[in-house]
């Protein structure tokens, strides 16, 4: 939460969905939405989150997207694509130099590219960069990174892969 902060993300939303294990309590692992530990962390999510300044949406599930002919295809559920990748700077150099976003089609759409820097390691909490207005015309970035290990991270917004329907026939 604290890198999304830092990133200027404003929020995010915590969805219960089916389990993808079975119910295995020493492991702290619970399929039931109501159960202690699920209220936990979803109590600690939420105060974190106010503590941060970021908004929280607990949805009740995720059948609304979908939703069938009465849902046009602009408000139905979207795909998102994540790509990442390494950036080393030394010397003022940035290996690669350019970073290239990954090919969009005509219905997708480019959402954030992010580089947070490496330190021992592990990915910084704070001091994220955001590249995502500095993307040129040919889908390059010129990088102007500080000295260090960086990894970027980069998301498109995807039409989903459903069509339009107009309803059953007979």
């Amino acid at each position: 939460m604290e890198l999304m902060k830092s990133a200027g993300v404003g929020g995010f939303e915590i969805q219960p969905t089916y389990p993808l294990s079975l119910n295995d309590p020493e492991k702290g692992m619970s399929t039931s939405v109501i159960s202690p530990v699920n209220s936990e962390r979803r109590k600690f999510a939420v105060n974190k989150s106010q503590e941060l300044g970021l908004t929280v949406d607990v949805t009740g599930g995720s059948g609304w997207p979908y939703g069938g002919p009465h849902i046009p295809i602009q408000l139905s559920a979207a795909q998102i694509k994540y790509a990442t990748n390494q950036v080393k700077v030394q010397d003022g150099f940035c290996n690669p130099p350019k970073l290239e976003i990954p090919v969009m089609r005509v219905d997708e759409k480019l959402i954030q590219i992010l580089a947070v820097r490496k330190v021992k390691g592990e990915l910084a909490e704070t001091g994220a960069v955001d590249l995502t207005n500095k993307v040129s015309r040919d889908g390059t970035i010129e990088l102007n990174l500080a000295k260090g290990d960086w990894k970027y991270f980069s998301s498109l917004k995807a039409a989903p892969a459903r069509s339009e329907a107009s309803g059953f026939r007979r």
